[in-house]
């Protein structure tokens, strides 16, 4: 995702959605009393289930949360495949007096989720609090210190701003509204309604002062978005992460929604990660992600750095394959290394050498130990490195 374009909702997405809730509301008692399977109602087996969570002892909110979502997948599953002639008359006449007719499944999820999270919310919210209550406090501090920051400690590049400060009060918004809502879909909502935000506000920012619109990589955006969840003071980030993680259906933590989630999980590990008595500590990036890898390029023009995606087993043969397929350079790709910097020195990593094992290794380091060290791709020079393994 190295260059990700602006979204920006369309003006009657929040009317849609409006739409939706009052539908869901409208049809929830109607769907549970006629989906009878063997004289058992689905009313009464939620009924059932919300008496037994709320009795329960629970020590861990991901037990709590993770049996919530397993209820709710298997009773949809059972719902959506029994068949009503009423039901779906009901649900047919819904359908087509709406200009953006609603999926039967999105509403089965929309009726779940006012039926099993809203009676069970004291008890989420409750438990989440006992578990996070050190790391919200923790959090705080370190958006604190976050703000006392400058934009290039916080890896901000601030010519997209071209020279003015922005306002992000409507991205700041849009986050401190997630809390507002018991809906895992709609702190979703939130979330990549913030997302849309920052890139309207930079696009259009870039749009009045030269004309054109700027699109964003993963390491422009990111410092941003981190930023933008200091000035929010969202301190219950954590708790808000775990209930979109668990209680979300499944199918929207994959692709872009997924994305930014984990985006914002990044971005909470990446605030906790400062050190109070390093003033000048510079903030981690995604490279800094188990998953990621950032590279200097510094024989490259247009880009500074690279963030790529790198699994354990990737080899440095293998990933010198992917740079150069991605600059253009597979005639030249002999003539290139990717070296490891540490403390300004130079060292040629061997073909057989995996880069996520020395990432893991530095981080290990970087425990007991300052360290400065960093990857660099760039042609090979006389004495441009020595070599030397993992």
């Amino acid at each position: 995702m190295d260059k990700m374009k602006s979204r920006v909702f369309k003006s009657d997405r929040s009317v849609r959605q409006s739409t939706r809730a009052k539908l869901c509301q409208k049809l929830s008692p109607h769907v549970l009393r006629l989906t009878d399977l063997q004289d058992f109602t689905f009313a009464t087996r939620v009924g059932t289930f919300v008496s037994f969570v709320k009795q329960q002892h629970y020590r861990s909110p991901e037990k709590l949360l993770s049996q919530i979502r397993e209820f709710m997948c298997d009773i949809k599953c059972e719902m959506l495949s029994y068949k009503s002639d009423e039901l779906e008359e009901m649900v047919g006449k819904v359908q087509r007096k709406s200009a953006t007719p609603p999926k039967i499944n999105d509403i089965v999820e929309g009726i779940l989720v006012r039926s099993v999270i809203w009676p069970l919310r004291p008890c989420i919210t409750k438990l989440l609090h006992e578990h996070y209550q050190n790391d919200a406090e923790y959090l705080q501090q370190c958006m604190t210190v976050a703000l006392t920051k400058s934009k290039e400690e916080l890896g901000i590049n601030e010519s997209l701003f071209c020279g003015e400060e922005l306002d992000w009060s409507r991205a700041v918004q849009c986050l401190q509204d997630i809390p507002n809502h018991y809906s895992p879909i709609k702190k979703l909502e939130r979330l990549l309604a913030c997302v849309n935000s920052i890139y309207a506000i930079v696009r259009e920012q870039n749009l009045v002062k030269r004309g054109r619109a700027r699109s964003m990589g993963a390491d422009e955006f990111l410092p941003i978005f981190i930023y933008v969840l200091a000035l929010s003071g969202l301190n219950n980030a954590e708790q808000e992460i775990m209930c979109m993680q668990y209680l979300l259906e499944p199918s929207l933590l994959i692709g872009e929604p997924g994305y930014y989630l984990t985006s914002l999980a990044s971005s909470t590990i990446l605030l906790k990660s400062l050190k109070f008595d390093c003033p000048a500590q510079v903030l981690p990036t995604m490279g800094h992600l188990q998953s990621m890898i950032q590279i200097h390029c510094t024989d490259m023009t247009d880009i500074a750095y690279k963030t790529v995606p790198v699994n354990q087993s990737t080899t440095t043969a293998d990933l010198m394959h992917s740079l150069a397929a991605k600059f253009r350079l597979e005639s030249e790709i002999e003539e290139y290394g990717l070296f490891k910097v540490e403390d300004g020195e130079e060292i040629l990593l061997d073909p057989a050498d995996c880069p996520q094992f020395v990432k893991n290794q530095w981080l290990v380091e970087s425990l007991e130990k300052d360290i400065n060290s960093h990857f660099t791709f760039h042609r090979l020079r006389s004495g441009s490195g020595k070599r030397g393994g993992s």
